[in-house]
């Protein structure tokens, strides 16, 4: 899949999937901007289980003035933070939603997972999920909300629930921590790392998200969200512009999606493992690829074919690309790697 992008700057991450939910429809059928699935916002949370007597310090810890937490590492990197381990121990797995608010003064570097909202979880086999975040922004800004929503292939049995600063000098204020389990509607699932509820059957065809501005994923066969798409295909790659029209610079996901049967599927993970692929989970094998200059383009195999996803004239952002992966009962996802019928 090659791509290219009109001035202002649109960063971008193409992704291919393969969608095994719903049954096939007429492309035609669904206009441009129908929303194709909802991303979840955590609203039907349940009672916050995190205690306040059950804080404890993360490395150097933190100060505490009312109900805030502080994390001041000063000049220098530190490494501070709050956390509590809670005790799920579901029988059924359910989704889970973390949140908090922090402010930000001087803090040094940019966004990462070293300043964020972060979870690890344990399943109740003893096999874990580590490292479930929602970052911050770096700098100095007001108290900002992060939503951390995760939908679990297992029941859950603990989670280890994290305020974190390290890595940055400056300081960190938190507040308002909250961990619940969450009633999603039916059919929910993560699609492309993110917890959502499809509200209409799946076509073949591209999707698009704004990322930036926390949009759904709608559909787009010529413009939605403020973007314009022009899209060649010869056999199975694709030659895509993409042309903004909102004056802005843009953070976007754009998405091809090929219905398929969910039956009989097996994910190649590496050439000596393979499993069957179960119901409401996405399967992905990632590579963090640095792009961001003019002549630099984030490179994937695709069944042994190049895409090449291009992010011209984009400030070094740290912007990663290349994942692939499979959604099974809500998406199938090639970037590189393969899905084979067993």
């Amino acid at each position: 899949m090659k791509s290219t992008r009109s001035m202002p700057s649109i960063l971008f991450m193409a992704v291919l999937l393969l969608s095994a939910c719903g049954l096939a429809a007429n492309a035609g059928e669904i206009a441009d901007g129908a929303v194709t699935k909802h991303i979840l916002d955590g609203a039907r949370g349940g009672t916050n289980v995190l205690k306040a007597s059950a804080w404890q310090p993360y490395e150097s810890g933190f100060s505490k003035t009312n109900d805030v937490f502080v994390c001041d590492n000063g000049t220098t990197a530190g490494r501070r933070g709050v956390y509590q381990r809670v005790e799920l121990d579901q029988t059924t797995p359910q989704p889970i939603v973390a949140s908090a608010w922090s402010r930000a003064e001087n803090v040094s570097g940019g966004r990462d997972s070293d300043y964020s909202l972060y979870l690890d979880l344990q399943y109740a086999d003893g096999t874990p999920l580590w490292g479930q975040t929602a970052n911050f922004a770096t700098g100095t800004h007001d108290f900002e909300r992060r939503e951390v929503i995760v939908l679990p292939e297992k029941p859950v049995k603990s989670v280890s629930f994290y305020l974190l600063l390290r890595g940055h000098s400056g300081q960190a204020s938190f507040r308002n921590a909250e961990l619940r389990t969450a009633a999603t509607p039916a059919g929910s699932c993560v699609f492309d790392t993110v917890a959502v509820a499809p509200v209409s059957n799946l076509t073949e065809g591209f999707q698009i998200r704004d990322v930036a501005a926390g949009s759904d994923f709608v559909r787009i066969e010529r413009e939605a969200l403020g973007v314009i798409l022009e899209s060649k295909r010869a056999a199975d790659d694709f030659d895509i512009t993409l042309t903004d029209t909102s004056g802005k610079d843009r953070a976007i996901t754009l998405v091809y999606s090929i219905p398929v049967t969910g039956d009989g599927w097996n994910w190649l993970a590496n050439p000596r493992h393979s499993e069957t692929v179960t119901a409401n989970r996405e399967y992905v094998t990632a590579h963090p690829q640095a792009a961001g200059n003019p002549a630099t383009r984030a490179h994937t195999d695709a069944r042994n074919r190049t895409a090449r996803n291009t992010a011209c004239d984009w400030p070094d952002r740290g912007w990663r690309a290349a994942r692939h992966g499979l959604r099974a009962s809500a998406a199938i996802r090639r970037n590189a790697g393969t899905a084979d019928p067993g």
